[in-house]
C-alpha cells in the first residue's frame, strides 16, 4: 500500500463502485422473473440424409518431436524436429 505524506495510508473509495453493482444486481433481478426467454427453430436433418460416422481423433507428440494425428504424421513449419 502507498504511503502519503505524513505517514496516512492510501486507500481507494469503493462506495461508488459498490453502489454501481447494486444498482445492477438489482436491475437483473427485476428482468430476470419478466423475461420469458424467445423461441428459436432448430434445424431438422433431412429425411434423406445419411447418418454421420463418428470417428475418434488420436492426436499427440511421439518421440523424437514428431506430431502423430490419426496415424498420420504431420510437419509444422515451426516444429524443430522435422
Amino acid at each position: 500500500m502507498a504511503m502519503l505524506a505524513g505517514g496516512r495510508d492510501a486507500q481507494i473509495n469503493v462506495t461508488p463502485m459498490i453502489d454501481i453493482l447494486l444498482v445492477l444486481l438489482i436491475i437483473f433481478m427485476v428482468i430476470g422473473p419478466a423475461s420469458s426467454g424467445f423461441d428459436t427453430e432448430t434445424p431438422q436433418p433431412a429425411a434423406n440424409a445419411a447418418p454421420r460416422v463418428q470417428r475418434d481423433v488420436d492426436c499427440g507428440r511421439k518421440p523424437m518431436g514428431r506430431f502423430e494425428w490419426t496415424g498420420t504424421r504431420c510437419r509444422f513449419q515451426n516444429s524443430r524436429a522435422s
